[in-house]
């Protein structure tokens, strides 16, 4: 699988992850994402 795909699909699955969350905190690097159903989340 070439570079460009795997970037692909970690966008992919980071937007889903993104669109999903009740919370989210950006952190150097990438996005913390909160569920306010789980307590220690």
């Amino acid at each position: 699988m070439a570079g460009y795909e795997l970037q692909r699909i970690n966008a992919f699955l980071a937007g889903f992850a993104r669109r999903q969350a009740e919370h989210t905190a950006d952190i150097p690097g990438g996005f913390a994402v909160f569920d306010d159903r789980v307590v220690v989340s």
